[in-house]
């Protein structure tokens, strides 16, 4: 859950950009048995990860979040061409 202020809102670090990969890198195991056709080793090692270190390449940073989904049904349907 977020943190809040006293005045009810959101803490400023809660809603930066590291942070939120940060969290999402902690809790994205969990996700695992129930989306077992992601790939989690690519989003962690070739989206998110390269990010927070800002060292990363637009193009490759794409090409690993569509290798994240390669195996679900979204990617396999769809026709690009």
């Amino acid at each position: 859950m977020a943190s809040l202020d006293r005045g009810g809102n959101l803490e400023k670090d809660i809603l930066e950009r590291t942070h939120i990969l940060k969290e999402i890198l902690v809790k994205v195991d969990t996700y695992a048995k129930e989306y077992n056709l992601i790939d989690y080793s690519a989003l962690k090692d070739e989206v998110l990860r390269p990010v927070l270190k800002e060292h990363f390449d637009p193009e490759a940073q794409i090409r690993g979040f569509l290798r994240t989904f390669r195996h679900t049904v979204a990617y396999t349907t769809v026709r690009l061409f």
